[in-house]
């Protein structure tokens, strides 16, 4: 309620700073042409400014680093003559600050690392607060060549009338799109007397046999509804057919292109009667509802449960990382991913692939910056192969040094450089030393993208040696590629008018807030997911919140991006 506040508020003020903010926004002449004839910055080649100038930089510091100190904020300085001059906040204050970015008129010039709502974005865009880069295109001819090699890209960020006033990362490697598994020790499970676990009575067995054999740990830890814990939930739910990369408010298109929620579908009840019957049984973490992501992650490296779920990226507890990182290289052997389990609802071993396109608005730019043409460059800067390893490499022989994997590939080694002691693993001293977290990373895990066209024979090769430099992401495809039956492909993230915003933001916001809560209600058994009365009553709700409107809002949406997708 307090943010909504904020939000009413802001746009009140906004509304009587929009002619002003409009005023100075992008060099516009009445034509609606950007002028770009500026002569403090170069419009091709760098650096981008002969004579350096200073931006303001804001955004969302998840991990808590300090921008100014990375390679990645020395290195634009140094090589295109911008001084990036970072000003970031916590997740947790990011949303009133923006409320008040907008509202006093004091916004940074590039915000970046953001996780916001694109629509919103949009809107603010549209009302004169951010840049429209399309406007820009002229002088980003890499940021265009990336549109016209990934059009699902170009789509997604668009809005309904063509304009870009945000970017998002886009995930180049397959294994990125292979983002949701349940991890577990497989010593641990063997020893239990685990066999295959293909189907949800294996899984259930498997569960049942851990907590016989381990008494002091809990055999599945989950957060439904948070990161990173919510994925085995994901899993869990495509066993019955219900496949949806999001939380709660699963939006689908059947086979005709027809728009629904899958949160009120007769197989969505089953998967809950099923997790209900594991949180019944103290098979499941019962604490799952009201652990925060830090108490769930530190959890699993205290060895707390057998089967859980994360990122992508493996975590092993604490004393097998510390053994990984001593040269043990053999301790990550042991891990196996689980990707999918089957039903009768859903018989064939299904997996769906998240999109690639992030849902999430990154980056966008102060519309009244006094160097829109520069800021649009070093975005563009970032689109370039140089660019992209900056962001998340860093420099070589700085961070990283090039070498051979053996079968080819010029890989990525950070080894010489991360400092063991202060950091407990590369991914963490990357995130401080080299760039703050997804800031303008665009091309996301291009590092790993070589695995895409690698054989099921040589990733073989490659996991016979637990100390390849990539060995999880080489053993994460192949069991991908010897388990996966079926591949689905999520929703592209959607697009929507002013007007569409508008009443979807409330007819949304209340009936994901519904959803959510039943889901717990029926998870937990608060609400009997088995009573039919009590189920039919939960879907009436839903029905009567406007849902009819709000899948014509979506279907609207969704048939706009089916064709941009065409053209």
């Amino acid at each position: 309620m307090r943010k909504m506040k904020l939000r009413v508020i802001s746009l009140l003020l906004i509304m009587i700073m929009c002619v002003s903010a409009l005023a100075g926004c992008g060099n516009k002449d009445k034509g609606g042409n950007v002028d770009l004839s500026a002569t403090y910055y170069n419009k091709t080649g760098y650096p981008i400014c002969d004579d350096p100038i200073s931006i303001k930089v804001s955004g969302i510091n998840e991990y808590l680093c300090a921008w100014n100190d990375t390679v990645m904020v020395e290195k634009v300085q140094e090589k295109l003559g911008i001084r990036m001059d970072c000003s970031p906040f916590t997740k947790e204050a990011w949303s009133q600050q923006y409320a008040l970015m907008l509202s006093t008129g004091q916004i940074p010039d590039l915000i970046i690392s953001a996780t916001m709502n694109r629509s919103q974005v949009n809107e603010d865009g549209e009302m004169g607060f951010w840049l429209d880069f399309s406007d820009y295109l002229e002088i980003m001819p890499n940021f265009v060549a990336f549109m016209e090699e990934h059009p699902d890209y170009a789509a997604s960020i668009k809005t309904a009338d063509g304009g870009i006033y945000s970017l998002s990362r886009y995930q180049v490697a397959e294994t990125n799109l292979v983002y949701t598994q349940i991890y577990y020790d497989k010593t641990l499970t063997d020893a239990a007397g685990v066999g295959k676990i293909e189907t949800v009575d294996d899984f259930y067995n498997a569960l049942k046999l851990c907590k016989e054999k381990y008494p002091d740990k809990i055999p599945l830890g989950m957060t439904p509804g948070k990161s990173p814990g919510y994925r085995a939930d994901m899993i869990i739910r495509s066993a019955f057919g219900v496949t949806s990369s999001e939380n709660t408010y699963m939006l689908h298109a059947d086979s005709k292109g027809k728009i629904g929620l899958l949160d009120i579908s007769d197989n969505y009840r089953q998967s809950l009667i099923y997790e209900n019957k594991l949180y019944k049984e103290k098979l499941l973490d019962n604490q799952c509802f009201s652990m925060t992501s830090d108490q769930y992650r530190e959890n699993i490296k205290k060895g707390k449960y057998i089967f859980y779920t994360d990122t992508d990226t493996l975590i092993m507890t604490t004393e097998d990382q510390k053994a990984y990182n001593a040269g043990n290289y053999d301790v990550m052997d042991k891990y196996e991913p689980l990707f999918c389990l089957t039903s009768d609802l859903q018989p064939e071993k299904t997996y769906l692939k998240i999109a690639p396109v992030v849902h999430q608005a990154k980056i966008f730019v102060n519309a009244s910056t006094q160097y829109p043409e520069a800021i649009c460059r070093l975005i563009d800067y970032f689109f370039t192969e140089e660019g992209m390893l900056l962001s998340t490499e860093g420099v070589e022989g700085v961070t990283y040094d090039l070498v051979d994997d053996g079968y080819g590939n010029q890989l990525y080694d950070h080894t010489n450089y991360w400092d063991q002691e202060e950091y407990n693993s590369s991914t963490e001293w990357s995130m401080n030393e080299i760039a703050p977290f997804d800031a303008i990373a665009f091309a996301w895990r291009h590092d790993i993208a070589y695995l895409n066209d690698v054989s099921e024979d040589t990733l073989k090769q490659m996991t016979s040696d637990p100390s390849y430099i990539n060995f999880w992401e080489a053993k994460k495809m192949l069991r991908y590629k010897n388990t996966v039956e079926k591949e689905l492909n999520s929703i592209l993230p959607l697009s929507y008018t002013t007007e569409e915003t508008n009443e979807l933001t409330t007819l949304r916001g209340d009936i994901v807030n519904y959803v959510s809560k039943m889901k717990s209600s029926f998870m937990s058994g608060e609400t009997d997911p088995n009573d039919d009365k009590a189920w039919n009553d939960y879907v009436k709700q839903v029905k009567k919140m406007g849902y009819d409107r709000l899948m014509e809002i979506e279907q609207a949406a969704y048939d706009r991006l089916m064709k941009n997708l065409e053209e």
